[in-house]
Formats: C-alpha cells, sequence, structure tokens
C-alpha cells in the first residue's frame, strides 16, 4: 500500500509539475503581449476560434500548444483579471483526476503569481467567456513593433486615384493612359468635396466634439452601408469601427489581372458607388447597388479602401469575419486567408494605422439585418451586441427613419443602453427616447420637418427644441438640405 501511495505522490508531483510549468510559460506569455489567440471545443471536435481583441495581435493555435504537455489539448481556456488557467484533454484517467483536485490550488497560485492584469477588454463572469471589441484600458496594453503591409494599401490608394509607390507591384499599371485619366478625375472630384463639406464637419467636430473624441474607443454606426468617410470626419480618433449595413461585403479588387478594356468598366463601377456620397452626403441605395454590381466592383470593401486611403489611412490587412454560436467575432488570419481570392460573406475586419501612429485600429463591416425579424433569423448574431461596452458612441444618419419604426424596437434600445454619446439626425431615434433625467443634449442647425418622402415622421417636440436651444452649422448632415444634428450624452445609468 506504501509502494501504491508513494507511486501516485510521485505520479501527482510529475504531473502537477508539467501543468505548472505550461501555465507559467503561458502565463509569462500575457504578460510580455497584450493579445492572444484561443482554441476551444465545440462538441467533440476542436477548432481554432480567433477572438478580435481591438488592438491585440493573432497569435496561432500552433503555438499556443507549445505551452501544453505532451499529447495534451486545450478544450477550455478561462481568463480572469489576475491570472489565465486552461483545462486540458488527455486519455489518462490519473490526469483527469489529479487536475480535478489540483484546480484550486492552480487558482490559489494563479492570483498570487501574476502581477500584470489581464487586459480590460477580456471579461470573465464565473465559467463563460464575455468578449468586448475594444480593451477598455489601452494604455495598459504593450505594442509590439509593426512592420507595414504595404500590399492593400498600394489597392486603396490605386482605387482612390493616388500616387503609389515606384517599389510597389502596381506602380506600371498607375502609369496606364486610361488610368493617369481616371487619377486625374478623381482627385478633381474629391478635393472639390472635400474643401465643399469634409473641411467644415472637421472644424465643427474639433469645436464642438472635443470631450467625445477624446473618450470614444468604439463607434457604432447601423445602417451605415460603406459610409466611413463622413463618420471618420466626426470621429478620428477610436479604436474601433463597427458599421452595419445590407449592402454585400464583396471582395478586394484584384487589380493586377485588370486589362486595359475593362479600366471604363472598373472606373464606372467606382464613380457609381461613391458619387452620391460626394455629391449629396448620403448614399442612394438604388444608385449604389449597381455601382456595387459592376463585374469589376464587388460589394462596399472596394468603397471603404477609397474612402480610407482618401482619408490618409494605411491599411495593413482585410480579413474575413464571421460570428460563432456566442456572436463572438472570429477573425480569419492571413496564413488561413491568403492574399487573394479571400472569401466574405458576413463581415470584413479592415486593420489600419493613422499617419505617425504605431497603433493598430480596425474597422468592420456587417452586411447583417438588425431589424427584429433578421434578429430572429440569426440568434448567433444578436448575442454579439450583448459584448458591446457599455460606453460606445453611436454614429446615424440617412438611415430611412428606421428607428422610428416598431420592427427596428431591438436595435433602437440596444442603442439606448450601451451608448454614451450618440450622434444623428431626425432620421434616428425619435427625440422622446431620450429621457431628460438621464440624457443631456445640444442641437445644431435647422429642424422644420423631413423631406416629402419621410413626411409621417414629423417629430413636433423636437421641432420645438430646435426653435430654444439650436445652434447654427454652415454645412450638411443627412437628408434635408437645412440639416439637423442631435448630440446626446448620457447624463447617468438608469
Amino acid at each position: 500500500m506504501d509502494r501504491i501511495k508513494h507511486s501516485l505522490a510521485k505520479s501527482a508531483s510529475i504531473i502537477f509539475a508539467d501543468i505548472l510549468e505550461a501555465k507559467s510559460s503561458f502565463l509569462n506569455n500575457l504578460r510580455t503581449r497584450s493579445e492572444i489567440t484561443l482554441t476551444i471545443s465545440q462538441g467533440k471536435t476542436l477548432r481554432p476560434r480567433w477572438l478580435d481583441l481591438g488592438d491585440a495581435k493573432v497569435i496561432s493555435s500552433q503555438a499556443l500548444n507549445t505551452f501544453l504537455p505532451k499529447d495534451a489539448k486545450i478544450t477550455k481556456v478561462i481568463f480572469r483579471r489576475c491570472k489565465s488557467y486552461f483545462f486540458t484533454r488527455t486519455k489518462s484517467r490519473q490526469i483527469k483526476i489529479i487536475l480535478f483536485l489540483m484546480v484550486p490550488a492552480l487558482l490559489f497560485l494563479g492570483c498570487k503569481t501574476v502581477r500584470d492584469p489581464i487586459p480590460k477588454g477580456i471579461v470573465v463572469n464565473q465559467d463563460s467567456m464575455k468578449f468586448n471589441p475594444v480593451p477598455q484600458t489601452a494604455a495598459s496594453l504593450k505594442y509590439e513593433s509593426i512592420k507595414l503591409n504595404s500590399y492593400y494599401n498600394d489597392i486603396a490608394r490605386f482605387i482612390a486615384g493616388l500616387s503609389i509607390d515606384t517599389a510597389s507591384i502596381f506602380y506600371n499599371l498607375s502609369q496606364n493612359r486610361e488610368v493617369e485619366k481616371y487619377f486625374a478625375l478623381v482627385n478633381n472630384n474629391y478635393d472639390k468635396f472635400a474643401d465643399a463639406k469634409l473641411k467644415l464637419i472637421k472644424r465643427w467636430s474639433a469645436a464642438e466634439l472635443i470631450s467625445v473624441n477624446q473618450t470614444t474607443k468604439t463607434v457604432f454606426y447601423p445602417f451605415s452601408g460603406p459610409d466611413f468617410v463622413y463618420l471618420y470626419s466626426f470621429l478620428p480618433s477610436a479604436s474601433a469601427y463597427y458599421l452595419f449595413g445590407l449592402e454585400p461585403v464583396g471582395k478586394i479588387p484584384d487589380i493586377a489581372l485588370l486589362k486595359e478594356d475593362s479600366f471604363k468598366s472598373f472606373f464606372t463601377g467606382m464613380d457609381a458607388a461613391i458619387s452620391d456620397n460626394l455629391n449629396l452626403s448620403f448614399f442612394i441605395t438604388k444608385k449604389m447597388k449597381q455601382g456595387l454590381s459592376n463585374s469589376e466592383i464587388k460589394g462596399v470593401i472596394p468603397v471603404l479602401m477609397f474612402f480610407m486611403a482618401r482619408m490618409n489611412l494605411h491599411i495593413q490587412n482585410i480579413c474575413p469575419v464571421t460570428f460563432d454560436n456566442e456572436g463572438i467575432p472570429l477573425v480569419m488570419t492571413e496564413e488561413e486567408a491568403g492574399n487573394r481570392d479571400k472569401k466574405f460573406e458576413d463581415g470584413v475586419e479592415i486593420s489600419f494605422l493613422r499617419q505617425g501612429d504605431k497603433k493598430i485600429s480596425r474597422l468592420y463591416y456587417f452586411s447583417k439585418n438588425i431589424a427584429n425579424n433578421g434578429f430572429r433569423d440569426s440568434p448567433e448574431f444578436r448575442k454579439f451586441f450583448k459584448y458591446l461596452p457599455k460606453d460606445i458612441t453611436t454614429f446615424v444618419k440617412s438611415c430611412s427613419y428606421l428607428l422610428h419604426q416598431d420592427d427596428f424596437s431591438e436595435i433602437r434600445e440596444i442603442i439606448i443602453r450601451h451608448s454614451a454619446f450618440v450622434i444623428q439626425d431626425d432620421s434616428g431615434i425619435p427625440f422622446h427616447f431620450f429621457d431628460d433625467t438621464l440624457w443631456s443634449y445640444s442641437l445644431y442647425g435647422e429642424y422644420e420637418h423631413p423631406i416629402s418622402l419621410f413626411g409621417k415622421y414629423m417629430q413636433a417636440d423636437y421641432h420645438t427644441a430646435f426653435q430654444k436651444y439650436a445652434q447654427k452649422i454652415n454645412f450638411r448632415f443627412g437628408y434635408a438640405a437645412k440639416s439637423n444634428i442631435l448630440l446626446a450624452q448620457r447624463k447617468k445609468r438608469d
């Protein structure tokens, strides 16, 4: 009996040492990195789960497996703010029993030995994993040096009619005579747009949205389509931008395959896709749909790339995104997707850097129905919204007054519940939903009535408030030539 006890004790100490060694390596990795990729079980099948953590980078599941004892596989990873621990799966019944006995010790040791907190983008409630799209304390994160990837950025600059570096694989293509004509035309049109509209918006934002831009980490733009240019002109400092629309995600243009006889089709498609936003400040859905169905221009990705290049942002990577059963965004890495022929269905992540910045920011676009029936048809997508922080800034304009309708009551409630700021025109959430005890507000521009197409959505209380409190603006925002802006700020949580 003594021999058996001694043998069990020895086995236990060896296995426990292996577990502690793996755990120590894993935690050391977290202390030196601000990001992690998790692999979790799905029934009896192990699958990689790529979790976007805002400013995080990605580590492969293979790398994670190096921290485990031989022949063990990860079945669950649970994060806590003071430490990290995990369970392993093995055929050995002995190890399962010892793990069960040692978990309390691991928990105790973990809290004692780890000094650096896990970034607050990761939150755990008991045994369930919750996901916040953006770390709540970015100052606590450590950033590694970033090697610029020019491939996608050069494509974006080509689409946007901007000069291409002579070292680029697309430089010779940019010297084509037809391409040069397109560059000259788009530069002329965009410069007029920037001078007449964007300069005024940026000047107004710099004066009126100081506290908003100082505190905003996550921006939510429902019914956006590919309208990044107006969003970024108002809110240029966030870490993550979430755009939602019904327009298809599309694909990255493979301009290397463009032939001279297809230039006209490509350039015509781009012009059709962006012209209304440049001229009117919003997209006309039918016309944009025609532009995005061009044989060379597919979906919103080319339009997003156009505007991001024009906003002087360096596009670092473009990856497909989908949702798992719990509503967690899963980002397909470059290793999985490759540079060419990526397949985009639910959404896209475009990572980018601002000029002179060393911090990656991200734009997400999801082609999803956010009406009540859309949530019913896609319950896993509905779960995504519970992970949104409670301090987002919501931006709404020219959304066909959908938030006035009962069919969009759920997304309206999500905005009210999760927003610290709301910037919108009168097509957004009806004025009476902003309870004076919970919200303060500022009004800008003029409000008389909606355009005739949406005349039934007239708001008498909004009109009265504008007569009393509105300040002037000198740019167009939304449908009406006489534009209106509501800036609502939450006072307190109800």
